[in-house]
């Protein structure tokens, strides 16, 4: 129960009364959890509303605001006692490009003075937002630092961007078994072009040789290969892969 008290939860699919108005639903939960007095419950309902933007939609009836809205009416509840841990599950899904800005700045402004768990699969967020990342896979950690300190325990790997034109399933294929390449992953493709993020082997220097001549071999157009530090898209799906696991 005291871990309870000091944690916020913000679960993916926040179960909000859609008949009642703001101001009410904050009452009714700030009772129910019983951890605000009913002094101070107006004072924090008035601060969170401010926090998540949400001041001037207090009087509005819950089911009539946009799912924007009604996420950060979630966030406000989760914060109404105040706690120094918030856990926020996906809290972004189905919002359009404002409201996903929106939330953003207001998770920003919360890391400055509470920890916050963030769970997401949309790693561009994490890039954006968060200051330490850990990647869960099969229900295990493999990997937990800054994306720097991640890409430096891969032991000095390599990542390339290889622009190639060609059936794409064959060249992922092909290039996995080029010498110094631990991982070929299609990243996107146009017509015949094909982009790919390849790992290489520590100390592999001849990665970018064998991918040319593997070209010219398959009488494939290559159309640029060149070392790229790798994103965090590119890192969670080395680590999740079976050989990035294994490491």
């Amino acid at each position: 129960l005291e871990v309870r008290r000091n944690l916020g939860y913000l679960p993916e699919s926040a179960a909000l009364y859609p008949d009642m108005r703001v101001d009410e639903f904050r009452h009714f939960r700030g009772k129910l959890m019983g951890r605000v007095s009913r002094g101070d419950r107006q004072r924090a309902i008035g601060r969170i509303c401010e926090l998540c933007w949400i001041a001037d939609k207090r009087t509005r009836i819950v089911g009539q605001l946009s799912k924007g809205f009604r996420q950060r009416v979630a966030l406000a509840e989760a914060l109404l006692a105040d706690p120094p841990v918030v856990i926020l599950d996906e809290p972004t899904v189905g919002l359009d490009p404002h409201q996903v800005r929106q939330v953003r700045r207001i998770i920003r402004d919360l890391g400055e003075r509470k920890t916050v768990l963030f769970s997401t699969h949309i790693l561009s967020e994490v890039e954006e937002i968060c200051d330490r990342v850990i990647v869960i896979s099969r229900g295990r950690i493999v990997a937990d630092g800054t994306r720097d300190e991640i890409v430096a325990r891969l032991g000095g790997k390599r990542s390339y961007i290889v622009e190639i034109e060609g059936p794409r399933d064959d060249v992922a294929t092909a290039l996995r078994t080029v010498k110094g390449v631990t991982s070929a992953d299609i990243r996107s493709w146009k017509g015949k072009e094909v982009r790919l993020i390849v790992w290489g082997e520590a100390g592999a220097d001849g990665v970018e040789a064998e991918v040319k001549k593997l070209a010219g071999e398959k009488r494939w157009r290559l159309a640029g290969i060149r070392q790229e530090p790798p994103d965090l898209e590119s890192l969670f799906v080395h680590l999740t892969s079976g050989e990035g696991e294994n490491r």
